[in-house]
């Protein structure tokens, strides 16, 4: 806790977190946000597109660039199991899952759905070859031009951006074809969020605001809701420890841009766009709130019930 007070504190002197934290997200800010940050994840992430978190889950991850499959290899086991034929990714970003899974499974169609025009013309020129797998505008509160049918929906820390979480699970359930399944990969708070100490529910509000999040969803909230409109939770794991590496050496880089004297000078002068600022924000506090009993890294699977 006393790291955390201290990163805190760094923030504090070179930035208003308040006034970064009280902004309220709508879709063009999401938007904004990844257009402005994907040169950053392309430099510094993945040349390929990826952008969601590397999980170092033991079976043989060794380099980023394999940790980055993961999530990739879950959706695959729930393939070989159940053999959905039309498979849909909300919130696909640059394609890097989509394609590495059409490539697995030609025989599969896939479709990536994504507000971000600029991702999906990255996506488009990378999957070119790839004759099962298409593209598509569209966000969580577009459900119209969703596919139909989708016998498996996945989103790879995309969920977070779901604004309005009853509407989006009763989409969810009436486009999900009979026994369809859900998949979710992301970071949720949880209960213990309402018994944190100020500094941790203030880093947890201020890494929602840095990846333009207006607010991470509650666990059991989401669980709730979902089976309420019919979806029954197959499978629901804490990756929160396999998410450690990564997050560990992203504060330990930008922990130690924020002390250089240069850097500092940039903020101070506002020399830096607040939307890459709120990103190094979100690599320095991402190892105290999702390493905290408040908040975790999970994956959730859903299957409508018959």
């Amino acid at each position: 806790m006393i790291e955390l007070e201290k990163d805190l504190d760094i923030i504090a002197q070179l930035f208003d977190f308040e006034g970064f934290m009280s902004k309220k997200m709508n879709t063009q800010q999401v938007k904004r946000y990844f257009q402005m940050t994907a040169f950053l994840y392309r430099r510094f992430h993945s040349k390929q597109g990826a952008m969601h978190f590397p999980l170092y889950t033991g079976a043989g991850e060794k380099q980023h660039h394999e940790a980055l499959h993961t999530q990739a290899n879950y959706i695959s086991q729930i393939i070989e199991k159940y053999k959905p034929s039309h498979i849909t990714e909300l919130g696909c970003g640059m394609g890097f899952n989509s394609l590495v899974l059409a490539k697995r499974y030609p025989r599969v169609l896939f479709k990536g759905l994504d507000p971000s025009l600029a991702h999906l013309r990255f996506a488009r020129k990378e999957a070119q070859m790839i004759e099962n797998l298409s593209y598509a505008p569209a966000s969580w509160g577009e459900s119209a031009f969703w596919s139909s049918p989708m016998d498996l929906l996945y989103a790879v820390e995309s969920f977070c951006y779901a604004s309005n979480l009853p509407q989006v699970m009763q989409q969810i359930a009436q486009k999900l074809s009979p026994e369809g399944h859900l998949l979710i990969f992301d970071a949720f708070t949880t209960d213990a969020l309402k018994h944190g100490s100020a500094s941790l529910r203030s880093a947890v509000r201020l890494s929602a605001a840095a990846f333009a999040v207006s607010a991470w969803h509650n666990i059991e909230e989401v669980i709730q809701e979902a089976e309420k409109q019919g979806l029954a939770l197959i499978t629901r794991q804490d990756l929160s420890t396999e998410a450690m590496p990564n997050l560990r050496r992203f504060q330990q880089d930008t922990r130690a841009l924020f002390y250089k004297k240069w850097f500092r000078y940039l903020l101070k002068n506002r020399l830096i766009p607040e939307v890459w600022i709120g990103h190094l924000i979100g690599g320095l506090l991402g190892l105290h709130t999702i390493g905290s009993e408040a908040q975790g890294y999970y994956y959730l699977h859903f299957k409508k019930k018959s």
